[in-house]
């Protein structure tokens, strides 16, 4: 009997095993492109064995469907498995890989929002110290956080997995080849930190040939001696390559042809890597027809094409691959934009984090060919790229609440999908798998029912982001006033300067460096309030790197559009003087506005406001505790410090209009919502707190009915929208925020100006209170003369100079103006009487009484 239950027993095991040997397990890499899945033949095999597990089938079919370009079906499947997920895990290793695939294939094509949302599923349910779990967080991270958090976010993710011995060779890879995605240089420097013999340990073929091709595509040779050794062992590893991506192979032959100097090779490989994706083309116009029908577009092979188009210009071939290179690259750009356009939530655009998107590429090309051949509109076209990049989102909005404020349709759209996105990048905790499905769909469906409602919206959005840099200068020649812009990335820095005769555009990469550097100085001492010799040389040197051979062609009036790190630089502090005499800053000297893009100063410009009331809404609430210093408002459980000379500042304000204002108790968050999208002015004067790891949650403070502090976040700034030719934030550090890694910084500003204000004027740096309140005052003196917002508050500038000639900078340069400026439409008198004065009123009273004599005497 023994012998039996034996023979019973391996019977089993054996037709156990037959039975698994008919399923389609197989390791799903973390890396959507590395995958080794089964055949069609051996997944239907794998579906009809009841013993399999069907998680296996769905992911293969899901992988094999993306492959194919199928990518109704690769959701199809998705769907498949989350009702198999749902039926036996969404918690356990093999199901968070699946989900991993999905929200990674998501944030692939831009559809970053929606990625978010698996990606903070998967964080809440993987292991702590997992590769899934590290995965997860730098997505999204790349999705949610500022660009300055999201860095560190990888730095410290990075370092880990180095470290530590749990993680397999391919986990490893799998960390470097995502992150590469966000930041390149970051993984140069772990990657030669660290052995990478350890790499070459890879279980799997594909997912370390493409690890290979990216080191060897996107490391720089001039990085070091080591990367140059480095690259010589990458083309020493051909045997790693059998199964690569012939797109990506042949990309990897075009670098190697190129750094042999075989241009003509490299470009006929960069054709054949391209082909490879998109199909075959013989001439440029046919790429472009091409391009423009894909959904998905493969932007480094379109880049590559373009770059080694570009680099037939080393064999002597003139100007024509440059022109060729530069319509390429603008094809490229052009759909990417298109998809950056449409894809806005909250203030900015969705985030795309990848490493081929380098909208500065076009500039440094279109601004060649402009130089070589005069035509200008090569510099229009590049600008307009680079503009539509770093203003997009501020140009979406700007043209949505132009529609909003007449076609109610619209307006209730917007609000859903606003709604709708709050709520994915929110997602309440225990939030199920179906349940953040369902919300895709229903965002995904919201979203393309606005296409087809609104499609002239869409349209113009998608078209009306060019810029025509002569149709700039003559509007600019109308006032004299001028613009300089400085567009910068990690390698390059250029100067656009447009006055009424000059359009002229210059190559500082050699200054960059050090403008970098003098503009963290300045960004951190000019707000300590310390003017130090050292601090007063710094800001000399800044205004001379920025501004050479400009400084006697500065008109009174001054646009400056910045991106980047540039954005910090504290332009009215700035020093003209060169010498230790009477100073002499530029925001004394000239009126200066501060632009993210030039088509959204363009758009702003041009809005028809018509608001209820063409006067102020004026705010200054009362914050009755204990004195804290302005820094201690980031510590956890603090008490807001009490406000001395914000009552003083809006009554001021009062004195001079009629309007709507609220002071301490009455200064509440209902108070504002019932009044704010009436008024034509909007003056908080308040405490703000700006966040510098996510924009959106940077916030004002009003009171609530029962005059405790509540916050008033950006995020919720645009549930109106508003109708203010100004809104002046005066508090502290109003202009800051998180950085968009496209867009620049994210905050109250930007805020107010998508809600639908013409010009903001907000803070650099926390402020003195006192000092506040007299700036303001010269401020709206200047206003009621007609004075646009730059110019008053220049004017405001000089006239607390005049006051307090020794006055630090910190008191006083911490103020800017944003957005269109133009004279604020201000009605001060909210009735007749105060309009014709008193002398005036008394004689129109005799005039009605002697009218009404008149007609009585008439009637008698």
């Amino acid at each position: 009997m023994k012998y039996l239950h034996l023979s019973f027993f391996l019977f089993c095991l054996i037709n156990s095993s037959a039975a698994n040997d008919n399923c389609c397990h197989f390791n799903i890499q973390y890396i959507i492109s590395a995958q080794n899945s089964p055949s069609e033949e051996e997944l239907a095999v794998c579906f009809s064995n009841k013993d399999c597990d069907k998680r296996y089938y769905f992911a293969g079919k899901m992988i094999n469907a993306y492959e194919s370009g199928d990518f109704v079906s690769f959701h199809g499947f998705f769907d498949q498995a989350i009702a198999e997920i749902s039926y036996l895990s969404s918690k356990d290793e093999l199901s968070l890989q699946i989900i991993y695939l999905y929200a990674s294939y998501l944030e692939t094509f831009g559809e970053t929002l929606i990625a978010g949302m698996y990606y903070s599923f998967i964080k809440e349910h993987s292991k702590k110290n997992s590769p899934l779990r590290y995965l997860s967080e730098i997505g999204y991270s790349s999705i949610y956080l500022s660009e300055e958090a999201h860095t560190l976010e990888l730095q410290k993710n990075m370092k880990f997995a180095n470290s530590s011995s749990n993680f397999t060779a391919d986990e490893k890879i799998s960390l470097i080849v995502r992150s590469s995605y966000s930041d390149q240089n970051l993984v140069k420097a772990e990657l030669l930190e660290n052995n990478f013999d350890a790499y070459l340990k890879s279980s799997s073929q594909k997912l370390l040939s493409i690890f290979l091709a990216n080191i060897e595509l996107n490391l720089d040779q001039s990085f070091s001696s080591s990367t140059r050794d480095f690259r010589k062992t990458l083309k020493e590893s051909n045997k790693y390559f059998p199964d690569m991506d012939q797109g990506l192979w042949n990309a990897v032959l075009a670098q190697r042809a190129s750094d042999d100097g075989d241009y003509e090779s490299a470009l006929s490989f960069a054709k054949l890597s391209l082909e490879n994706k998109i199909g075959l083309f013989v001439s440029h116009g046919q790429l472009t027809d091409i391009i423009k029908k894909l959904k998905t577009i493969p932007s480094s092979y379109i880049f590559s094409y373009a770059r080694h188009n570009l680099f037939q210009t080393r064999l002597g071939k003139g100007l024509v691959p440059v022109i060729d290179a530069f319509q390429i690259y603008e094809i490229g750009y052009d759909r990417q934009l298109t998809f950056k356009l449409q894809s806005v939530n909250a203030i900015a655009s969705e985030r795309k984090q990848s490493n081929f998107i380098q909208p500065h590429t076009p500039l440094i090309v279109g601004t060649y060919l402009y130089q070589n051949t005069n035509d200008l509109s090569y510099l229009s076209r590049s600008i307009s790229i680079v503009d539509g990049f770093s203003g997009g989102g501020s140009q979406y909005w700007t043209l949505a609440r132009k529609k909003m404020r007449t076609d109610k349709r619209f307006t209730a759209a917007i609000i859903k999908e606003r709604a709708l996105a709050e709520g994915m990048k929110y997602l309440a905790p225990g939030t199920t798998l179906a349940e953040i499905r369902q919300q895709q769909l229903t965002f995904e469906g919201h979203q393309d029912q606005m296409s087809d409602d609104f499609s002239d919206f869409y349209k113009e959005l998608t078209t009306g982001y060019k810029v025509n840099l002569q149709e700039v200068q003559g509007n600019l020649a109308i006032d004299t006033t001028g613009l300089v812009a400085f567009y910068q990335n990690d390698a390059i820095l250029y100067r656009l300067f447009i006055a009424p005769d000059t359009i002229d555009i210059s190559a500082m990469s050699n200054s960059r460096a050090e403008v970098l550097e003098l503009t963290t100085e300045l960004a951190e001492s000019i707000p300590s309030g310390k003017s130090t010799i050292h601090t007063q040389e710094a800001s000399r040197r800044l205004y001379q790197l920025l501004f050479a051979g400009l400084d006697g062609l500065l008109p009174d009036r001054l646009h400056v559009v910045t991106t980047g790190k540039l954005e910090n630089i504290p332009f009215s502090a700035l020093r003209r003087d060169i010498d230790e005499g009477t100073p002499r800053y530029l925001g004394v000297e000239c009126a200066i506005s501060r632009q993210s893009s030039i088509r959204e100063m363009q758009l702003l410009e041009e809005l028809d406001l018509d608001p209820r009331y063409a006067q102020p809404l004026g705010m200054a609430p009362d914050f009755s505790n204990e004195l804290l210093q302005a820094s201690d408002l980031r510590q956890a459980g603090f008490k807001l410090p009490p406000l001395v000379f914000n009552t003083e500042e809006v009554q001021d304000l009062e004195n001079r209009s009629a309007g709507q204002y609220y002071y301490d108790a009455t200064a509440t968050m209902n108070h504002y919502l019932q009044n704010a999208s009436d008024y034509g002015i909007i003056h908080l004067a308040t405490h703000a707190i700006s966040s510098q790891s996510d924009g959106l949650r940077s916030h004002l403070y009003l009171l609530d009915d029962d005059g405790d502090p509540v916050q008033l976040y950006a995020s919720d700034i645009g549930d109106q929208t508003l109708n203010a030719d100004l809104v002046v934030l005066s508090a502290c550090e109003t202009g800051g925020g998180g950085r968009h890694v496209n867009e620049g910084k994210v905050g109250l500003t930007k805020a107010y100006l998508a809600a639908g204000a013409r010009s903001v004027v907000s803070s650099n740096w926390a402020v003195d209170d006192h000092a506040t309140a007299e700036l303001m005052g010269s401020f709206y003196e200047r206003l009621e003369k007609g004075d646009a917002p730059h110019e008053a508050l220049q004017h405001s500038r000089r006239a607390y100079l005049e006051r307090h000639p020794d006055a630090a900078p910190y008191k006083w340069a911490a103020f800017e103006a944003y957005g269109g400026m133009k004279p604020v439409n201000w009605k001060q008198s909210s009735s007749l009487w105060p309009s014709i004065g008193y002398g005036g009123a008394a004689a129109f009273f005799v005039l009605l009484l002697g009218s009404y004599f008149m007609r009585r005497k008439v009637s008698e």
